[in-house]
């Protein structure tokens, strides 16, 4: 009787730990969903915002201005972007 009990204790700690793992696994699966779906709708946000700064109509008024450097045009916008100015030429 004994050696039944300890092999009902192996069996049913093997199901158990076996059990646990299985609902952190699907835990862990939604939480890094929610993260990447978090990460996702920033990144929406953020297009958004950048897109905003500069249209491909503002672009290339500034590309056509007589002397106008494609690189520094470039780094201007970029810049813009970064400290979310708005633009000099709206």
């Amino acid at each position: 009787m004994a050696q039944l009990a300890s092999w009902g204790a192996l069996t049913y700690g093997m199901f158990a730990v076996g059990a646990e793992g299985i609902v952190q696994m699907f835990y862990a699966i939604s939480r890094r969903r929610r993260d990447l779906n978090a990460a996702e709708d920033k990144g929406r946000v953020e297009g958004r915002v950048e897109g905003s700064v500069a249209t491909p109509d503002e672009m290339a008024a500034r590309l056509s201005e007589p002397g106008a450097d494609p690189m520094a045009v470039i780094a201007r916008l970029r810049a813009e972007l970064r400290h979310n100015a708005p633009s000099p030429h709206c």
